[in-house]
């Protein structure tokens, strides 16, 4: 608080303001963010932005985000990602798995992962005996089923 005049030193030395004293706003009151000077931080600063104003992109204009802090969902909270692009997967195969005729020497383990999100277990169109599935579902010949699991699977 205070008033006066800045006299800038003749001999070329530097002011160099070390401190700020916090900023309080008043209900209703706001910052013009656009009017502000350029802020460099230092390694390890940051700021909390809590809340955006609406913002409207004109026709044509894109909106990047390179990336967004970890986030919480509350109970019943949803986020939705629209795309103009369809999301391309393709099947991952583990070798020690895959091929036309399936024989299973022994065990077999395809092991648990969070990326997958089906196993398709087919029966030969040639297969002369069903494939039995978990000891119930059985599988003629040409016939499949798609196991929505990120769970290991053990072939026998």
């Amino acid at each position: 608080c205070g008033y006066g005049r800045y006299v800038p030193p003749s001999d070329g030395r530097e002011v160099e303001v070390t401190a700020m004293p916090s900023v309080t706003l008043s209900p209703n009151q706001t910052i013009d963010i656009g009017k502000m000077p350029p802020m460099a931080f230092e390694a390890g600063q940051g700021f909390v932005v809590t809340q955006m104003p609406e913002m409207v992109l004109a026709e044509g204009q894109k909106l990047a985000i390179g990336e967004l802090p970890r986030m919480k969902l509350e109970n019943g909270q949803a986020v939705r990602v629209y795309s103009t692009t369809a999301l391309t997967t393709k099947p991952a195969i583990p070798e020690k798995c895959a091929s036309q005729v399936l024989t299973i020497a022994g065990d077999v383990e395809l092991a648990a992962n969070p990326s997958r999100c089906h196993v398709l277990v087919k029966a030969g169109s040639a297969n002369t005996t069903p494939v039995v599935i978990g000891g119930g579902w059985s599988l003629a010949a040409g016939e499949h089923i798609k196991l929505e699991t990120t769970a290991a699977l053990a072939f026998a």
